[in-house]
């Protein structure tokens, strides 16, 4: 008996797809002169958890300025007016992540300003 095709492998690479939302809120009013505090949430729907990193990109319209950004495990720093936030340890499906994100919003700024932010992830 040939016993040589008694037996097969194969190797299958696994997929991983997450569904990252991200909503945006101002937290109070802008107002010119004086720093304002936006809420950015991402949340993880799965169905994969995010083992590498996580990053928000939000570039700041005319009027307003990066102040500082942290939390849930972010990270933010800015180059000119886009803002980089990053959290290298992921996200978990079903997990959220809130990061507060201060600007400054110019004396003279007014009317409205359009802010918008996006997130991926590796």
């Amino acid at each position: 008996a040939n016993q040589t095709n008694n037996a097969t492998s194969l190797i299958s690479p696994v997929g991983q797809s997450a569904d990252l939302v991200i909503t945006k809120t101002l937290v109070g009013n802008l107002v010119a002169g004086q720093n304002a505090t936006y809420q950015l949430q991402v949340v993880n729907n799965g169905p994969s958890n995010i083992p590498g990193t996580v990053t928000i990109t939000d570039t700041l319209p005319s009027g307003l300025s990066f102040v500082s950004g942290t939390g849930a495990g972010f990270t933010c720093s800015a180059s000119g007016q886009t803002v980089t936030c990053t959290r290298p340890t992921g996200l978990t499906t079903g997990s959220t992540a809130i990061v507060p994100l201060t600007v400054a919003v110019a004396s003279g700024a007014t009317g409205s300003i359009s802010n918008t932010a996006s997130v991926s992830s590796s």
